[in-house]
């Protein structure tokens, strides 16, 4: 899995990579588009940001995954509302400056409506593209995932990255779902399962060393 100082690298590649892509691109964008659609300007340095820092995941992801072919499939299990928390909160904030001179004007409403759409496509395409494949060596998830990811908070939740069996303090079957804790408190893997498919994990599980929880 990524280490925190992994997480912050891939933070810092973000930040400074939408920022130099935006300073490189300012001068051939149209002075207009300063005044007349800030808050698109300003929540373009989100997107820019998300997408670099997707960037260097997979390239960590596609460096750190071991050669070992796929015994499963399955899909992450998303928080929504969790996940739009970090983007409308920005949006908020940028906003602030129009809800204080009470500014709705129609360029502001049609710039909002604009950011929401691009965070709700983001949204619903890494609830798409995220994936989980289960090898003889380690559990990985790949795709591209729309959240801002920022190493403050340590807690994992299905983030991407390659998960070795060792890293597992245990699992728990409830339902369709497989949670797999991770040691030390560090976050959890909420997986998407069926009767069949736990039936094999439970016996990948035995052969790797990861209990049940309570057993």
């Amino acid at each position: 899995m990524m280490s925190n100082s992994q997480r912050s690298i891939s933070f810092t590649v973000g930040l400074m990579g939408a920022i130099l892509f935006m300073m490189m691109l300012s001068p051939f964008l149209p002075e207009l588009l300063f005044s007349s659609a800030p808050l698109l300007y300003a929540f373009s340095y989100i997107f820019l940001f998300v997408l670099f820092q997707n960037g260097y995941k997979y390239l960590f992801i596609r460096r750190m995954t071991p050669t070992a072919s796929a015994l499963m499939n399955t899909i992450p299990i998303q928080r929504p509302i969790y996940n739009r928390l970090y983007y409308y909160g920005i949006l908020l904030l940028l906003a602030l400056k129009n809800l204080r001179t009470l500014d709705f004007s129609l360029s502001f409403i049609a710039q909002l409506l604009i950011a929401v759409l691009v965070v709700e496509l983001l949204l619903w395409y890494g609830g798409k593209s995220l994936q989980a494949e289960l090898t003889q060596a380690a559990i990985i998830i790949r795709g591209f995932d729309p959240r801002i990811d920022i190493p403050f908070n340590t807690s994992i939740y299905n983030h991407p990255g390659v998960y070795y069996y060792s890293d597992f303090l245990h699992y728990t079957l409830e339902g369709d779902q497989l949670i797999l804790t991770l040691h030390h408190d560090r976050g959890r893997l909420l997986l998407r399962t069926s009767l069949d498919m736990q039936r094999q994990l439970m016996g990948l599980f035995q052969t790797k060393g990861v209990p049940l929880k309570g057993k």
